[in-house]
């Protein structure tokens, strides 16, 4: 269609068409190109991300020796510092004595002072007591089956103080063996246990041989070797442990307090 006469009574009306869609094309054209360049950046991002990322993934992936090393540096760096955080706990250190019939004992002791210090036997024999004296300086191992006594020193020396036989008022000397071959229910000496760093306290039926149920205290001193009866008695007789007052005793279900003289206190 040719343009209009401007003589022509349309001619205003055409022009304003025109216009209007003229403004119309332009505004549209702007739009879409406005889009396009909104469009055109949004992919252009994302392509320079996802580029970058996997350059970082390749070049981190690039020297498997390197991924090897930085692996086990971690690692090393790890157990360093879980080391740190869990103190070492530390190794018993043990002696070894041999009981009288030849029974090998572990006995475990603790060297971290100037005082080397005795604090448990190792061995897990239901036949064997041990206790310790105060200080720690020395322990007894007991064997219950044979009733025998061992003192333990704690420099890893050690010495058999077995009450190995028994005089008489009159002279007469028996000796445990023999004694304990012919009644194996005799009590010759018991549950020893320390009543202070130098006496250790045991029960026996000495000084009778007969069917009486009486039952002693006696006293070893640790210094002149001596084995002395207190003649503290009872039918049932229990020593239990030392605490503030003396080594605990139960005489026939009194609860009294043995002394290292030998004197008991309730």
């Amino acid at each position: 269609m040719g343009k209009p006469s401007i003589f022509s009574n349309r001619y205003r009306k055409e022009m304003r068409k025109r216009r209007n869609k003229t403004i119309t094309i332009i505004i549209v054209i702007a739009i879409v190109v406005i889009l396009g360049i909104i469009l055109i950046n949004g992919s252009l991002n994302n392509w320079t991300k996802n580029n970058f990322n996997t350059k970082k993934v390749s070049q981190g992936n690039n020297d498997p020796k390197q991924n090897t090393v930085s692996k086990k540096d971690t690692a090393a760096a790890d157990e360093k510092a879980k080391a740190k955080e869990e103190p070492q706990k530390p190794v018993d250190k043990t002696f070894t004595v041999t009981m009288p019939d030849g029974k090998a004992l572990n006995i475990i002791y603790d060297d971290s002072s100037s005082a080397r210090k005795i604090t448990n036997i190792q061995n897990q024999d239901s036949d064997i007591d041990f206790n310790i004296n105060p200080s720690g300086t020395s322990a007894v191992a007991y064997e219950k089956s044979k009733q025998n006594v061992l003192l333990v020193n704690a420099d890893g020396t050690s010495s058999d103080i077995t009450n190995t036989s028994y005089t008489s008022s009159n002279g007469t000397v028996f000796s445990k063996d023999s004694i304990l071959a012919q009644n194996n229910n005799y009590i010759w000496q018991q549950s020893p246990k320390f009543i202070d760093d130098n006496n250790i306290a045991y029960i026996s039926q000495l000084p009778w041989f007969d069917n009486r149920p009486s039952k002693f205290i006696w006293k070893y001193n640790i210094k002149d070797k001596t084995n002395i009866n207190t003649n503290i008695t009872g039918t049932n007789i229990q020593i239990n442990n030392i605490n503030n007052k003396g080594l605990e005793i139960v005489i026939d279900n009194v609860t009294q307090y043995l002394k290292g003289d030998g004197s008991i206190a309730n």
